[in-house]
């Protein structure tokens, strides 16, 4: 076992803990504020919703796959995947000081 392994598992589960607390957070707006979002979705149809789910969702992929490109193109290339789980956990960056 090399120095770097212990690390990397410790950056894994740093990743992991921080994923699940997002949903957590998640979870607790809408069980907390569930009238609130009850009312934001009332009368609503489900199909513009789902459309609207799927293009953030290609929005999402849409980005991984030009940073995972321009990666590449600066020579240190990374795989699809990696880039996407990036792109998602940034996310938040934005909005949280």
């Amino acid at each position: 076992m090399t120095r770097a392994e212990p690390a990397r598992g410790w950056k894994v589960w740093v990743r992991r803990a921080y994923s699940v607390a997002l949903v957590v957070a998640a979870v607790a707006v809408l069980v907390i504020r569930r009238d609130d979002v009850a009312d934001l979705v009332d009368g609503a149809r489900p199909l513009p919703l789902v459309a609207a789910l799927a293009l953030g969702l290609v929005s999402l992929a849409q980005s991984a796959w030009f940073w995972s490109r321009c990666l590449k193109d600066l020579g240190a290339p990374r795989s699809f995947a990696p880039v996407l789980e990036a792109t998602i956990a940034a996310i938040p960056a934005r909005y949280l000081p």
